[in-house]
């Protein structure tokens, strides 16, 4: 009876449970085909005997390969194909992989592997693609046992219940039971030891969860490795002048606290994954006078949604820039929030000016690219403070600040110029930036004056390559396909997610021909079996984020913009100073580049933007309801 009476009681409680269980089984896992778009394509089956066996000996089922480089070859491949179903079973660890040439472009040296360890395995294509004929290497060593079943293109992926699943569910439900029956005071002392320690508890998941995994090195890797090495050897005349001294001279001092060793990159990346994390955290806050009760709950939303994403948690394994750029660019809006809320020329307004003068040159010195991380949140929170005040002596202050900034950084530009010519280098004219940006200027100006309307539709195609809804073809023409898209990937899957398809169980991408300078760094990966499935499982959604976000932004902004003119807030300022700095990073690398990396310091930036929205909404909801109730 007791039992009876808690369910009637508590039934709301116990329904939003099951919702949300319910809601995770079927858009995670039951429905996942249609977000992927392999649900619209037809299936397309090969018996064993339909293709050509190309160096195997097969009896029936049964398969022996005879060398390393022996494939499956199917060609006549009638329809677009997104999925790849390998019925095949290995009982050792190979590596298995497929290749494949494609109308549009030749991309048989893209290897995707994949792991025969069930009766079918799926391999997902980043994109629906047209294909002439392709090859499925089962295994990379010779005189290997197989048995295979079948191959099916566009496999549908079943929906399996698990056990794992099933088990987690259980606890959570019991856990939310237990605390519901703890009463009013118990509930009141936990949550206030919780919220003491989330952020110190969180910061310490986040570092095992990234202990897990090795290092990802890259060619770029190798060249920022060098360039640390030249500063130990101080052969500055090698230096290549397309890069700033700032991200070498971060890896040299890693290598000097910490040795050479995974720790000395590791840890530099953790550190600045939890900070993402906790500015995110704080910026949330800055927009909802939130209880105690809600900023718990917000901290853990915050951690699975986007300190876990896995498009985030791969750059931050990644030795490049981005994840440097990506922590300083959630720093600074915080700060760029906290400046257009200060009381003119009070200590907060004078150290979010500070910090952005200093901010600004340390972007730059990160990679030139990069200087809008600090840059963009200064400029759109100077705006917003000088309109919101209209005060002639805050304008002086906001302008003096960046031209400030601007001038120091010319300064020391110059002097390490200075101190490279001073060391014999000759600065070759060919690699430097300012080359490039006038080669590039000029030749945009030539598109713009022969047709303007071309080249803001050059801008507009650019712009949603690199969001990854179009994509560049592969031939080195620059034509855009026009092949909408919102779980595609492409330095995101090859870079980003590579953390979790590493080849051989290597961390090591491309070395030549700085592979001297990465041994070091070079570790096997060897993650939980649950981890492991649990970041592959959030793949695709990651890369739906990341496009849908980006492909609504302009709407956004404008959006924000104007309702910024009619009627002024301080939320409305907030979510300009995040969607704006995400926003112009992309306008101005979309004019250069097609690249989805470039993009990525605004991804955390859009996550924090797309959950203040949806709390905006809920707390919309939550207040019509309450006016609908009828008053006793």
């Amino acid at each position: 009876m007791e039992i009876i009476g808690y369910i009637k009681k508590r039934k709301l409680l116990l329904f939003s449970l099951l919702a949300i269980f319910g809601f995770i089984e079927i858009f995670g896992f039951a429905t996942r085909d249609m977000f992927t778009g392999v649900a619209a394509l037809d299936e397309i089956r090969y018996t064993l005997d339909e293709v050509q066996w190309v160096g195997y000996s097969r009896k029936d089922q049964k398969v022996t390969s005879n060398s390393s480089s022996d494939y499956v070859l199917i060609e006549g491949i009638p329809s677009p194909v997104k999925n790849i179903g390998i019925g095949c079973e290995n009982d050792t660890k190979a590596i298995s992989y497929i290749t494949y040439i494609a109308e549009t472009d030749t991309s048989e040296e893209e290897k995707f592997f994949v792991s025969l360890d069930k009766p079918m395995n799926v391999v997902s294509l980043p994109k629906k693609v047209e294909i002439n004929s392709l090859k499925v290497f089962l295994t990379d060593r010779g005189q290997d046992n197989l048995v295979c079943y079948s191959f099916i293109l566009n496999e549908k992926s079943p929906y399996n219940f698990s056990v794992g699943r099933l088990i987690i569910y259980l606890i959570v439900f019991v856990l939310a039971i237990w605390y519901d029956t703890l009463g009013p005071i118990k509930q009141k002392s936990l949550e206030n030891k919780f919220h003491t320690y989330s952020f110190f508890i969180f910061s310490w998941i986040i570092a095992i969860l990234d202990l897990t995994y090795p290092v990802i090195l890259t060619y770029d890797s190798g060249h920022y490795l060098w360039l640390a090495d030249l500063l130990r050897t101080n052969q500055l005349q090698l230096w290549d002048p397309i890069r700033n001294v700032g991200y070498p001279l971060y890896l040299r001092l890693g290598q000097i606290l910490l040795g050479y060793n995974q720790m000395s990159a590791l840890i530099p990346m953790i550190i600045n994954h939890i900070i993402l994390y906790v500015f995110a955290c704080l910026i949330i806050f800055e927009f909802f006078d939130f209880s105690q009760r809600q900023k718990t709950f917000v901290k853990i939303i915050v951690f699975l949604f986007i300190a876990l994403d896995p498009t985030i948690f791969g750059y931050y394994h990644v030795l490049l820039t981005e994840q440097l750029a990506a922590t300083l660019a959630i720093i600074s809006c915080y700060v760029a929030i906290n400046l257009y809320k200060s009381e003119p020329f009070s200590r907060t307004f004078y150290i979010s000016l500070i910090y952005f003068a200093i901010s600004i040159i340390v972007a730059w010195h990160i990679k030139q690219p990069y200087l809008g991380a600090a840059l963009f949140p200064f400029f759109i929170s100077g705006i917003l403070t000088i309109t919101k005040h209209r005060n002639k002596r805050i304008l002086s202050t906001v302008v003096i600040t960046g031209l400030a900034s601007i001038g120091l950084l010319w300064a020391l530009n110059a002097y390490w110029n200075r101190t490279l010519i001073q060391s014999g280098n000759i600065l070759r004219e060919d690699r430097q930036l300012s080359t490039w940006a006038v080669q590039s200027t000029t030749s945009q100006l030539d598109i713009i004056k022969s047709s303007p309307m071309d080249y803001l539709n050059r801008i507009k195609d650019y712009y949603l390559v690199a969001s990854n809804f179009y994509i560049m073809s592969r031939q080195g023409t620059g034509d855009v396909i026009r092949e909408p898209s919102f779980t595609r990937g492409f330095e995101n899957e090859v870079i980003a997610h590579r953390i979790f398809k590493l080849e051989d169980n290597s961390n090591l991408f491309y070395a030549p021909p700085y592979a001297e300078y990465m041994a070091y760094l070079k570790s096997p990966a060897n993650p939980p079996y649950w981890l492991e499935r649990a970041h592959e499982a959030r793949l695709d959604m990651s890369d739906f984020l990341f496009t849908f976000s980006y492909s609504l932004l302009p709407i956004a902004m404008l959006l924000l913009i104007v309702i910024q003119c009619k009627r002024s807030s301080s939320r409305t300022a907030y979510l300009i100073i995040l969607a704006g700095t995400a926003f112009l990073n992309s306008f101005v690398h979309s004019t250069f580049a097609t690249l989805d990396r470039y993009f990525f310091f605004g991804y955390p930036l859009l996550l924090c933007l797309l959950m203040i929205i949806v709390i905006m909404l809920l707390s919309a909801v939550k207040k019509t309801i309450q006016k609908q109730k009828p008053q006793a």
